[in-house]
């Protein structure tokens, strides 16, 4: 259905072009929940990460979710004992952002070290002491759920919610 409609669009404002779709409704008044849905749902479409040209608010859910759960912690302050903002503070004292980048990295490919060197652009030993330092730097325990989703979450925050 709306796959046509992209193309035309992208033909007028580029490939980059968007749609998102509001959920059906059986009435006038019921149109502007409609709207907020298709709201979401472009807002989905327009995250880091997401390929899809178009899409229903139900097809992207679980990211108008996390874009929700973000809205709500955004503005609230990084606290200074976590591991991340341990990262966040060792990479500006050292002038670099290698060890924030390099723990987005890892998480974003689930520890699979080949995978995360690969899209660093580094030798995968060199990964290997990096997470070693950063474990050290950040005294995060990559072994723990807890740690891994608040360390995702606080990067998604750095971030200003995109996902990168």
């Amino acid at each position: 259905m709306g796959k046509s409609l992209v193309r035309q669009v992208a033909d007028v404002f580029g490939p980059e072009a968007r749609i998102g779709l509001g959920t059906v409704v059986e009435t006038l008044a019921d149109l502007p929940g409609s709207r907020r849905s298709a709201d979401l749902a472009l807002r989905a479409l327009l995250s880091t990460g997401e390929h899809r040209t178009v899409a229903f608010a139900s097809e992207v859910a679980e990211t108008i979710a996390l874009n929700q759960m973000l809205d709500t912690l955004t503005g609230s302050a990084l606290a200074p004992e976590t591991p991340v903002a341990r990262l966040v503070a060792f990479d500006a004292r050292q002038g670099g952002g290698t060890m924030v980048q390099t723990l987005r990295a890892y998480l974003d490919h689930f520890g699979h070290v080949p995978d995360t060197a690969r899209a660093l652009g580094v030798h995968a030993n060199s990964l290997r002491h990096r997470i070693s330092r950063l474990t050290e730097v950040s005294g995060l325990d990559l072994g723990s759920t807890d740690a891994r989703l608040l360390a995702q979450l606080q990067l998604r925050l750095l971030d200003g919610g995109r996902e990168t």
